[in-house]
């Protein structure tokens, strides 16, 4: 599941400024917002390159995204490593190497990043770039699961059912279809009641 989130709290303002002002007012904000982040502010260097990755009021363009996430991943931004794990695992704007992929995931993930963390049970349960191993891909999906990924939460339940990474555990199973479904999932919903027998 692809998800974009947008976290500007420092840089709210100014994005505000160039999504609603004038064409040379953006031109002059986005500068300012260049020279915020060229002195190291972190929620400035993620903006900028979500503002490339996705051609938000400038052309698309990776190769700087690539560079604003890698300034703000350098310090520590787990948002940043996300992105430039994605950009690495889906081979946008850079050559696919799921090795440098799944590193920028396990920097997140060691800072607690519940993307990162699905991801990475992604990566272990598809066998994207590593050897599939579902009790990797379980330990990492109880993570990101803890934190309330919903899909995480489905994913659990269809290894559970299936006895991937452990035995089979129906009632597991039925627990995280149901907590999915809590939380929007329409086939943890389907899933659920399968197993309920309703």
């Amino acid at each position: 599941m692809k998800k974009v989130k947008y976290w500007l709290l420092s840089v709210g303002g100014i994005l505000f400024a160039i999504i609603y002002g004038s064409m040379s007012d953006r031109d002059s904000t986005l500068s300012k917002l260049e020279a915020v982040a060229e002195q190291g502010d972190v929620n400035a260097q993620y903006a900028l390159g979500l503002m490339y990755y996705y051609g938000e009021h400038v052309e698309v363009d990776y190769k700087q995204a690539k560079l604003w996430y890698e300034k703000a991943a350098s310090n520590d931004d787990s948002r940043a490593q996300v992105k430039l794990g994605e950009m690495y695992a889906n081979s946008i704007g850079v050559n696919q190497d799921y090795q440098q992929s799944k590193s920028w995931y396990e920097k997140a993930a060691a800072q607690n990043d519940v993307d990162a963390q699905f991801l990475l049970g992604e990566m272990y349960d598809n066998g994207n770039g590593v050897k599939q191993d579902y009790h990797q891909a379980r330990a990492w999906y109880e993570k990101a699961a803890a934190q309330n990924d919903v899909q995480a939460q489905f994913d659990l339940g269809v290894m559970n059912e299936r006895g991937q990474g452990g035995s089979i555990n129906t009632e597991q199973a039925r627990s995280w279809y149901e907590r999915s479904c809590v939380n929007g999932v329409k086939e943890g919903c389907e899933r659920y009641k399968a197993l309920s027998g309703k």
